[in-house]
């Protein structure tokens, strides 16, 4: 199957969310595109990556509108399925979900 460059490469931030009993941790990843496909993503001591064509699959959970309230973190969770590299679903899991592994504010 001939690959067709269907898009741009380009490599961007992303917060990354792992479940954590009832709080999500929160991971700086970055998320890599060849051709348009997402190709790798990599969170601290992990990367996930395709093969030769196309792009990974798997669900991925990341934060949106993180807040700060009486000194904790809140963020809105969304659940992305990838097939090859497309993404073919998208959610919401979480309104406001606490958040934990944030950096302290800088109050200076």
């Amino acid at each position: 199957m001939q690959h067709d460059k269907l898009g741009i490469s380009a490599e961007t931030d992303v917060m990354i969310a792992m479940p954590e009993g009832d709080k999500w941790r929160a991971l700086q990843g970055k998320w890599i595109f060849i051709d348009g496909y997402i190709h790798k993503i990599g969170i601290p001591g992990f990367e996930f990556r395709s093969g030769e064509s196309f792009g990974v699959t798997g669900i991925f959970h990341t934060i949106e509108g993180v807040i700060h309230e009486q000194g904790q973190f809140f963020g809105k969770i969304k659940e992305l399925a990838v097939e090859n590299g497309r993404l073919v679903r998208a959610r919401r899991v979480a309104e406001k979900a606490k958040l934990i592994g944030l950096p302290a504010i800088d109050r200076t």
